[in-house]
């Protein structure tokens, strides 16, 4: 469920996203790329709801992205 949740939040967020592993992603935006921290993609997600802890959400993004 919470994997779900994750799933979703980065669609929604950060369309096409390309994970770069260890909770790093990037996205395009208006013809640039732009580079998220892991502190930024989990401080996006603590927004939509999901309360894991970083070493879990980092677990389920790695999961997510093989």
């Amino acid at each position: 469920k919470m994997t779900q949740l994750i799933r979703e939040v980065l669609d929604l967020e950060y369309s096409k996203y390309k994970y770069l592993g260890n909770g790093v992603i990037t996205y395009r935006s208006k013809g640039k790329t732009i580079k998220v921290s892991f502190n930024d993609v989990y401080n996006t997600l603590l927004d939509y709801g999901v309360d894991e802890s970083p070493a879990k959400v980092k677990d389920t993004l790695n999961e997510i992205n093989k």
